[in-house]
């Protein structure tokens, strides 16, 4: 990977990439910063995954036929979900057009204790502290998956899957469930979170419901019709699993697409 890195650099003409920046009235940070604090680490994400997350861009084809796949995109991550990419957009566009499931990413997570206070206000583009915004319910914790990974690559999780059941409703019992956990509603009509995986993991346990805040809401935000979202929020909340009303992944674009996936589910 150190090679790859370093071929990498050359590739982009070190000396010219790494003066990228961005900058308010008191702070300016470069990519060649984000590039010493990131190191080598690279993990494979998602192209769907940020492709949901991510706004969308307009980009020049000739750039994106010309992207090379080998080099690893550079992805901010805040509250559990990604954000935007600072450097890689071509590239991943291009992995989108061909196909692949996964992208080489590094990831600038933004609430880790050592980012520097003026990153965070850069790269969120606001001044005040996070506050996440949007619906606020309780639903069953057993509808929400996780969207990062967490659960299969984590060693907590490969460990807590060794013990026993008492030894997971003991642990779940002791978890605090008041804090909401941070949702995006995918326009399949998935609810997914990025954060909160113990308290998720913990109230599946117990069987519970949990408390959520809305943050992303394709379904209602990328359609024009409310209905739709209402719709599909009075099937979900009357006690039917995101995923067994809609196992195929259909994105959901008229109040007409509930209707056919909840008679399926009948």
């Amino acid at each position: 990977m150190k090679n790859l890195l370093t071929e990498w650099r050359k590739f982009l003409k070190e000396e010219n990439w790494r003066d990228t920046s961005w900058a308010d009235d008191d702070h300016k940070v470069t990519i060649g910063d984000v590039d010493d604090y990131l190191g080598e680490k690279t993990i494979e994400v998602g192209v769907q995954e940020l492709l949901k997350q991510i706004p969308e861009l307009e980009l020049e084809p000739h750039r994106i036929a010309k992207a090379s796949l080998e080099f690893p995109i550079i992805v901010v991550r805040s509250g559990g979900q990604y954000r935007s990419v600072l450097d890689g957009n071509h590239r991943l566009a291009k992995a989108a057009l061909e196909g692949n499931e996964t992208i080489k990413a590094r990831i600038l997570d933004l609430d880790k204790p050592d980012i520097p206070e003026h990153w965070k206000e850069l790269f969120r583009a606001e001044e005040e502290e996070y506050v996440p915004k949007g619906d606020h319910m309780q639903i069953p914790a057993k509808y929400l998956a996780s969207h990062m990974g967490e659960y299969r690559t984590e060693p907590f999780w490969i460990n807590f899957r060794k013990k026993t059941d008492e030894e997971k409703l003991a642990w779940a019992e002791q978890v605090d469930l008041s804090e909401p956990v941070e949702v995006t509603v995918f326009k399949d009509g998935q609810f997914m979170h990025g954060d909160g995986h113990h308290r998720v993991r913990a109230a599946t346990i117990l069987k519970k419901e949990i408390p959520i805040i809305i943050t992303r809401n394709d379904v209602r935000d990328k359609n024009k019709d409310p209905n739709i979202w209402e719709e599909w929020l009075r099937l979900v909340q009357a006690g039917n699993h995101p995923a067994d009303l809609n196992p195929d992944k259909y994105n959901i674009k008229s109040v007409e697409d509930v209707g056919l996936l909840a008679a399926k589910k009948r």
